[in-house]
């Protein structure tokens, strides 16, 4: 009798082991799922089909259209007319397409057929604004601008192609004054050195961190043409011609210090970085060093210097 008893309870015993077993393993399964699961899809989906008239979530990459919007509060009479060069899908990441539908006239421009597609869905009903699909160069932005009536002194120009943005730009600024610039950087590479991809119309982004302009390069054309820098917002920056401009003009290294460098979430958003981030802590010239290194496949390709330098 005491035996039964025995194995009785020890069968009890195994079955409640087993219960509990189970219970702590679908906890910790249901931990690692809700760890492991996927990422959320991005912000900015390519639905098709998408007009930019129903989209109601923000616009911009980080907060340009909002940095964009308390700018132009602060310059009366402004032309609104924009200028959109790498437009992209008119949607996802645009710093323009707010002002698309606060009912300014413009020129959205976006070499990528995929993506220019989708912008001439989103925009086909909006006959403010004229589409461009093709390459914008140094050699055809001006006549380009010119065929399509663009105003000499028009409102904002956003310009993000990912290459000889640096040589399209002084092309532009040669011929036409817009108020407000948006203009992408390559944020990797610090005061003071100056960079930019050389001009070569066969050239296209391979994704690397070889593409565009560092600051202190656009600042240089800036202060050629008369223009100050309003702010930085991690790899854009603000400009404003000068004669239109009531704010205080940062330098380069202002501007990136505070737009780029001491920002707490920069890892976080930037996480492709990381085999930069010794840029931000050498000296120039070992900086130069290391980008030519780094940059060893695009020899002849580019403009690296360091003014600061009294080999240079």
């Amino acid at each position: 009798m005491e035996q039964l008893q025995n194995k009785s309870k020890m069968r009890t015993f195994k079955i409640l082991f087993f219960i509990i077993l189970l219970c702590l393993t679908t906890n910790v399964m249901a931990k690692t799922k809700k760890k492991h699961k996927a990422r959320p899809k991005p912000k900015h989906e390519n639905v098709s089909p998408i007009y930019l008239e129903d989209y109601k979530r923000k616009f911009s990459s980080l907060d340009e259209e909002y940095i964009l919007a308390d700018l132009l509060k602060t310059i009366p009479n402004i032309e609104k007319y924009y200028v959109d060069i790498g437009a992209g899908d008119g949607i996802g990441g645009s710093n323009t397409a707010a002002l698309a539908l606060h009912h300014w006239r413009g020129l959205a421009c976006e070499a990528d057929n995929s993506k220019a597609s989708s912008l001439l869905q989103a925009y086909q009903n909006l006959n403010t604004i004229k589409l461009f699909v093709g390459k914008v160069t140094p050699l055809n932005v001006c006549e380009l601008f010119k065929s399509n009536n663009v105003p000499k002194d028009f409102g904002v120009l956003s310009l993000d192609i990912d290459s000889y943005d640096y040589f399209v730009l002084e092309s532009i600024l040669e011929n036409f004054r817009p108020t407000v610039l948006i203009v992408e950087i390559n944020e990797k590479i610090p005061p003071p050195l100056e960079f930019t991809v050389l001009y070569n119309e066969a050239h296209c982004w391979d994704y690397s961190h070889f593409f565009g302009q560092s600051i202190c390069q656009l600042e240089k054309l800036a202060l050629a043409q008369n223009y100050a820098i309003a702010t930085l917002e991690y790899n854009n920056i603000f400009l404003v011609a000068k004669e239109r401009f009531q704010g205080k003009s940062l330098t380069a290294e202002e501007a990136y210090k505070t737009g780029y460098v001491i920002k707490r979430d920069r890892a976080e958003k930037f996480p492709w970085n990381h085999n930069m981030e010794v840029l931000l802590t050498s000296k120039p010239d070992d900086s130069i060093k290391f980008l030519k290194e780094y940059f060893s496949a695009y020899e002849g390709n580019y403009i690296l210097k360091n003014p600061t330098s009294t080999g240079e």
